[in-house]
């Protein structure tokens, strides 16, 4: 990616964050980029295929989880250090977070159509990675609510705190609450 495009999607992320999708324009996406409209045409056809493009921040978590979990030989670290990578990237970045966890919740059907493929994503990394220590498959949607519960704590802080670290508690409570259906005794 070209300078102008990497700071076309951060600015979309922010304007997206900062406004709610409906009302980020294609104009402030354009100022906080330090460009012109006609380059953020030049890059993209609308703010749809933008917002679109922003999530290549989240196929980089996507990898990073996946290579995480694999460097472990116990369940209970594969576990947890997958969920941290997905929580540390998200604390990193709290723009993008709100952004792609919250406002696309109101976007168009494709941006919704993407997000959710991507938590599925996430979710078939967290049960793959707890398959190689267990003799039977794992449920894939109860580890998708699950992922989606841990969404509801950075949700709630992203809302109630906005621009403080994320508490250990999300990570503690994701870790029990995926320990206690994955990992304990039948």
């Amino acid at each position: 990616r070209t300078s102008q495009q990497v700071r076309l999607l951060i600015a979309t992320a922010e304007s997206v964050a900062d406004n709610g999708y409906a009302g980020a324009t294609i104009r402030d996406i354009a100022r906080r980029a330090g460009t012109s409209t006609k380059a953020f045409y030049e890059n993209y056809r609308d703010k749809e295929q933008a917002v679109l493009a922003t999530f290549v921040f989240v196929d980089n978590m996507v990898a990073r989880m996946q290579e995480a979990g694999d460097g472990h030989t116990d369940p209970a670290s594969a576990l947890s250090a997958a969920l941290r990578t997905y929580l540390d990237t998200h604390s990193a970045q709290p723009v993008w977070a709100r952004a792609l966890i919250i406002e696309t919740l109101t976007a168009t059907e494709a941006i919704r159509i993407k997000r959710a493929a991507t938590l599925v994503q996430c979710a078939d990394i967290l049960a793959t990675g707890l398959e190689r220590f267990r003799p039977t498959p794992v449920d894939r949607h109860l580890v998708l609510a699950a992922l989606g519960g841990m969404n509801e704590l950075i949700i709630d802080h992203l809302t109630t705190n906005p621009g403080q670290p994320f508490p250990p508690t999300i990570l503690t409570t994701a870790e029990t609450l995926m320990r206690t259906l994955f990992l304990a005794g039948p």
